[in-house]
């Protein structure tokens, strides 16, 4: 994923507080969930570093998130979808 989409990953707001962002870690490492992740542009057309996105991770949760550092390719999920349906009607 992209360091932005990191970023809201570890957003506690979207879990009610922090404990719920852990529980929700929780769960996904009981599955054996973790996370890929590397820079990305954010919306103000920023290049946002793996690390940087990561730095307010837990500690103890840390384990869960790959990065892959130096990695640049500057195309949204969105934009992928697009190409994809436009590419549909080839087949």
């Amino acid at each position: 994923m992209g360091a932005d989409t990191a970023s809201r990953v570890l957003d506690a707001k979207y879990y009610g507080g922090r404990a719920g962002l852990e529980t929700a870690l929780d769960a996904l490492r009981a599955r054996g969930c973790g996370f890929v992740v590397a820079g990305r542009l954010d919306g103000g057309h920023t290049f946002v570093q793996s690390h940087e996105a990561l730095a307010d991770a837990p500690t103890s949760y840390r384990d869960m998130f790959l990065e892959i550092p130096d990695f640049r390719v500057d195309l949204s999920s969105t934009e992928l979808r697009a190409a994809a349906a436009a590419g549909a009607g080839d087949r």
